[in-house]
């Protein structure tokens, strides 16, 4: 079973840790800053409290058979960052949390990810979002109750 529950935001970046671990694609090419796992850690952290300046955030850790596996971070209609450990990126888990994502989201939400992170978007257009806007570093996309909204 998957759970999704809460976090202060000082335990976040034990569980971002915990998702990136091992992902040595994430490290080297997908995430914002290559090189490392403390600066992909760091430079997410960074960019989650950025936002956390505006806007009200909830912070979740996520547990699989009761062993930490990854992390999410809401704001009220919006997914902001997200990440499941390699080893736990499975048919069987994976659903489960978008499923507890999309229910706490209400099933109609936004975010915005950069484009580098092609396989984040690929993840993203399977489970039904679709891009709404594109800028030069990032794209919009959107998750909608009714997918026949177009824009």
């Amino acid at each position: 079973m998957v759970t999704m529950f809460d976090i202060q935001p000082e335990e976040l970046r034990g569980f971002i840790t915990i998702a990136f671990q091992g992902d040595t694609a994430l490290i080297n090419t997908y995430h914002l800053v290559n090189g490392s796992l403390d600066k992909c850690v760091n430079s997410t952290v960074k960019e989650i409290k950025k936002v956390a300046r505006t806007d009200k955030l909830s912070y979740y850790g996520i547990i699989w058979d009761g062993r930490p596996i990854g992390f999410t971070v809401l704001g009220k209609n919006f997914l902001i960052s997200f990440g499941i450990n390699l080893r736990f990126r499975t048919k069987e888990i994976l659903p489960l949390w978008w499923q507890l994502v999309c229910t706490a989201l209400n099933e109609e939400f936004v975010t915005w990810i950069f484009k580098k992170n092609t396989r984040a978007i690929d993840f993203l257009k399977r489970n039904g979002m679709i891009v709404i806007e594109e800028h030069p570093d990032y794209i919009a996309m959107g998750h909608y109750s009714h997918q026949s909204v177009h824009h």
